[in-house]
């Protein structure tokens, strides 16, 4: 994934919300969602989803998960140690 990021020209050493990551929300113009139901989104894929950088902004990623319980989302992460603290209530 670095390297695929790297003809991007993304610099994976910077953590940044992604602009798209509303898109399960997002509907086309017959109204249905552009993430089809049952389709397996991966979060945090050139990042990590709970790294400290994340925190500000992960609770709105919690927001749409919740949103779209018909849509699968593998979270991915290097920092188990942190899930338990930086998981929703719900």
């Amino acid at each position: 994934m670095y390297f695929l990021d790297r003809m991007r020209g993304i610099d994976t050493s910077k953590v940044s919300r992604n602009a798209n990551f509303d898109m399960p929300l997002k509907r086309g113009r017959d109204g249905r969602f552009k993430v089809d139901p049952g389709m397996e989104l991966l979060v945090g894929l050139s990042t990590d989803f709970f790294v400290e950088e994340a925190d500000a902004w992960r609770e709105e990623a919690w927001a749409v998960i919740r949103k779209r319980p018909d849509v699968v989302f593998q979270i991915l992460t290097k920092r188990a140690g942190r899930i338990p603290g930086h998981l929703p209530s719900d």
